[in-house]
């Protein structure tokens, strides 16, 4: 058996306001200490924890999957679409984590 991680990601991060905002939430936000983003962090993380890239879930809603997305490719990666899965509605981490 392999093992599948899933990313949760679709969060709006709204405690972290103002930097954070509905289109562009915490996770995406690159801090001057880190030259990269927290999801792009955990994405790498994720990366070492697996033999293929198709291996990887990551839970968004429709407005974060192209930030998903564009990320991934800023780390030098292609990710398939389909392992991007949209919450259709924001329900908290259980719910995402039973849809994953």
């Amino acid at each position: 058996d392999k093992m599948k991680i899933i990313i949760l990601a679709g969060g709006v991060g709204s405690r972290l306001w103002p930097l954070s905002r509905e289109y562009y939430p915490k996770q995406f936000i690159k801090f001057k200490k880190f030259k990269k983003s927290l999801f792009q962090q955990t994405f790498e993380r994720c990366l070492k924890l697996v033999n293929d890239i198709n291996d990887i879930y990551i839970i968004t809603n429709e407005k974060h999957k192209f930030l998903v997305l564009g990320q991934i490719e800023e780390l030098g990666h292609n990710f398939n679409e389909e392992n991007i899965l949209i919450e259709p509605m924001g329900k908290n981490t259980l719910p995402a984590i039973y849809y994953g």
